[in-house]
């Protein structure tokens, strides 16, 4: 299912670990599998962060932000300037975030993430070292809040470090000028 998205996955690379889309399928097979991610919005300006613990695959990035900073969300304590508002937020992720795993290790994964071991008697732990990304291949995209978080994460370019990470800043500030340097 994650191929047929052409979602890539890769080990975690800040310290909220991993947590691996979820697929939710429907017992009589009359409706297609959905997939709900773990999703966290960083704000580099001031290190704060976000959760959405369940964010349906065919919801648009713009739709959420119209929730997080929309009329009537509460105002961010940090925010002294009133910056981060509907209308001047930007969202971006980090192409080439982390090495997309191997298909063996991450069948490997996500049994373990379902509390079983591949009971074949044959398949051991598969072995794999990360490769460190190359730095030259890591830019920072901007999200086409148009498009489903589905549609975004299958990007050429876009791995998915663990969970899906999505960095804010608010448009005209110094900060996202330096930011995107």
């Amino acid at each position: 299912t994650f191929a047929d998205r052409k979602l890539k996955l890769g080990p975690h690379v800040m310290g909220t670990g991993e947590h691996f889309p979820e697929i939710v399928t429907h017992s009589d097979g009359k409706y297609p599998a959905n997939v709900f991610f773990w999703v966290l919005f960083v704000y580099p300006e001031s290190m704060q962060t976000d959760v959405i613990e369940i964010f349906h695959e065919h919801a648009t990035i713009g739709s959420q932000a119209d929730t997080m900073f929309g009329p009537g969300s509460p105002a961010l304590e940090w925010d002294s300037a009133k910056s981060y508002t509907r209308e001047k937020v930007e969202f971006y992720y980090q192409s080439n975030a982390s090495a997309v795993y191997p298909p063996d290790v991450l069948f490997y994964k996500l049994m373990q993430k379902h509390g079983e071991e591949p009971d074949d008697g044959e398949t051991q732990r598969p072995e794999w070292t990360a490769p460190k990304p190359d730095q030259r291949d890591q830019k920072m995209i901007k999200v086409d809040e148009t498009k489903t978080i589905g549609e975004v994460l299958a990007k050429d370019g876009n791995v998915i470090p663990g969970h899906p990470i999505f960095y804010v800043v608010a448009r005209d500030t110094e900060f996202r000028e330096k930011f995107l340097a």
